[in-house]
C-alpha cells in the first residue's frame, strides 16, 4: 500500500480554516464519480514510474517528484522537490 504525506506548510492554517467556515458554493459544481482519473490511478501511476527509479509529476503540486533510494536495489519511495510530500 502507498502513503501520500503532504508537508505540514503546504497549506496556511488560514486558507484552510476560512474554507471550512463557508458553505459550499454550487452543489453541481463537483465533479461527478467516475468523471477522472481516481485518487487510487493517480497514485498508483506516480509509485510505478518511481518504482522503476524514474521521476514522476507529483500527485499533490505537479512538481517532480524523485525517487527515494536506501541500501536495497529498487527506490522506496518518492520526495517532491517543490512542495515537499512523500510518497511512500
Amino acid at each position: 500500500m502507498a502513503t501520500l504525506t503532504i508537508a505540514p506548510t503546504l497549506f496556511d492554517q488560514r486558507s484552510v480554516t476560512g474554507l471550512l467556515d463557508q458553505p459550499a458554493a454550487h452543489p453541481g459544481s463537483l465533479k461527478r464519480p467516475g468523471s477522472g482519473p481516481t485518487l487510487d490511478d493517480v497514485i498508483a501511476a506516480a509509485w510505478q514510474e518511481i518504482e522503476h527509479g524514474e521521476r514522476s509529476s507529483c500527485p499533490i503540486c505537479h512538481g517532480e517528484l524523485r525517487p527515494v533510494w536506501a541500501a536495497g536495489p529498487r527506490p522506496v519511495g518518492g520526495h517532491c522537490q517543490d512542495c515537499g510530500a512523500r510518497l511512500s
